[in-house]
């Protein structure tokens, strides 16, 4: 189960589940994360320090991917640095304007969504963003902010449509495939991890 807050996360755990996906608030699309991973993370593990826990939100390169573990994840859950993938099927502007932008081009807001009432979401802003946000429900027609973000058939005007995006766009940067992208990503986790490693047994 996919859980935002401690609060989220007792409940699942009180109901049983194998395991949790703890998303962060810098986490892309749908969005109601508490607290930045790095705070979350460590809080869920305590918790219950043998539940299986992936960690999501801002994971897009070695870096990141090496963190979670430190912070109690078991694994890694990978959204816009893959949305930004040659197989991915979000439409090419889309993946442009996830490629182009930077760790601060992203806001959460209820902008779109109509389709989930009530769910924060993480994306690019573009004029229409800019236009309602801070006005969490805009009274207009809802058909204009459907929530869905746009396939590579899609047509239309781009600066009206819902880009669902991560802060790790500021680590996205380069078009590739995935097994490049997941095969880079852990290589070099596991380059990071083996150099803390070193570091602390030389400190010994």
């Amino acid at each position: 189960m996919q859980i935002g807050s401690v609060s989220e996360a007792k409940r699942a755990i009180a109901q049983g589940v194998d395991g949790l996906v703890v998303q962060g608030s810098a986490a892309g699309g749908h969005n109601r994360s508490s607290a930045e991973l790095i705070s979350l993370l460590p809080a869920v593990h305590d918790l219950d320090s043998d539940m299986l826990l992936v960690a999501a939100g801002g994971i897009a390169d070695g870096r990141s991917a090496a963190a979670a573990p430190a912070l109690g994840s078991d694994g890694v859950w990978v959204g816009t640095r893959l949305l930004a993938s040659v197989e991915s099927v979000a439409h090419s502007e889309y993946k442009r304007r996830v490629l182009a932008a930077g760790v601060d081009d992203t806001v959460r807001h209820n902008v779109f969504g109509p389709e989930f009432p009530d769910a924060t979401v993480r994306g690019l802003r573009n004029r229409v963003v800019k236009e309602w946000e801070g006005r969490d429900y805009p009274k207009v027609p809802m058909t204009r902010f459907c929530g869905f973000p746009p396939t590579e058939k899609a047509s239309g005007d781009f600066e009206e449509m819902s880009w669902l995006a991560g802060e790790s766009v500021g680590q996205t940067n380069e078009l590739l495939g995935v097994e490049e992208i997941v095969t880079t990503m852990m290589s070099d986790a596991a380059t990071i991890i083996r150099k803390r490693l070193g570091t602390m047994v030389a400190d010994r």
